[in-house]
């Protein structure tokens, strides 16, 4: 009875271990749909929380007037990846300069047209600061 009483508190333990860590380690992913300012302008979605070392990820649904989006993942006004390019449809995967110094940040992910650009534009999408 006693070893009874004590695998199945051990079995109840590593059961809470292996739920907690799941949900611990799940991705943040979030949809955007924003109007990029005009001349370049940045805008950035609400942050999310990056657990691992891994890439971002940019699922680009639409990019309005067959403009381009540019776009880079930010820690406040640090830039934390290179600038990539999207178009309507492209999803990207986007390189940290530094993963170990990104995980365990809130990121955002910040979206501009070119300095040209005299027009809004509206994007929309889906991303995360962890590409798993």
């Amino acid at each position: 009875m006693q070893k009874n009483i004590k695998l199945i508190s051990f079995i109840t333990i590593c059961c809470f271990l292996i739920i907690g860590t799941s949900f611990i380690s799940g991705r943040e992913i979030s949809d955007y749909d924003m109007i990029m300012p005009r001349f370049g302008g940045v805008v950035k979605t609400d942050s999310l929380y990056k657990n691992t070392q891994t890439r971002a990820v940019n699922n680009n649904s639409f990019v309005g007037g067959d403009y381009s989006m540019h776009c880079a993942i930010y820690r406040g006004e640090n830039k934390m990846t290179k600038t990539y390019t999207a178009h309507s449809g492209d999803r990207i995967y986007l390189n940290y300069n530094s993963p170990s110094d990104a995980e365990g940040s809130r990121l955002k992910l910040g979206a501009w047209t070119g300095i040209s650009v005299y027009v809004k534009v509206q994007t929309s999408g889906s991303w995360s600061p962890d590409e798993k």
